[in-house]
């Protein structure tokens, strides 16, 4: 089973496994039931990440683990996928996703004017 390969393959960078529960009292945000796996975010992990997918809405069970998500070290969404639902996003701020259009070439965000 492919899920069980990419979870072997991350095992090294494992930090903690949570019920929905544990993850909605750590990050004040609504959860699927299920159980999650933090990992360490390092060059490696995201090789593995690479290799194993093309893009964020190929994280899908049961090929993938569902959902690749990456979390800021408050435990809030940084970049997080919806695959079943074929959604994505970031929750940045604008002058964020200004540093990073800089910062990777080709790289575009489109950016939403709210009247004040």
């Amino acid at each position: 089973m492919e899920v069980a390969r990419v979870f072997q393959r991350l095992k090294p960078y494992m930090i903690e496994r949570c019920t929905t529960e544990e993850m909605m009292m750590k990050t004040k945000a609504f959860y699927a039931e299920g159980i999650y796996y933090i990992y360490e975010c390092t060059p490696a992990s995201g090789q593995i990440l690479k290799e194993e997918a093309d893009g964020f809405l190929d994280w899908l069970y049961p090929s993938l683990p569902e959902d690749l998500c990456f979390l800021r070290e408050n435990g809030s969404d940084y970049l997080f996928t919806e695959a079943h639902e074929d959604g994505c996003g970031m929750r940045i701020t604008e002058q964020e996703a200004r540093d990073l259009m800089k910062r990777i070439p080709g790289l575009m965000f489109v950016l939403e004017s709210f009247p004040s």
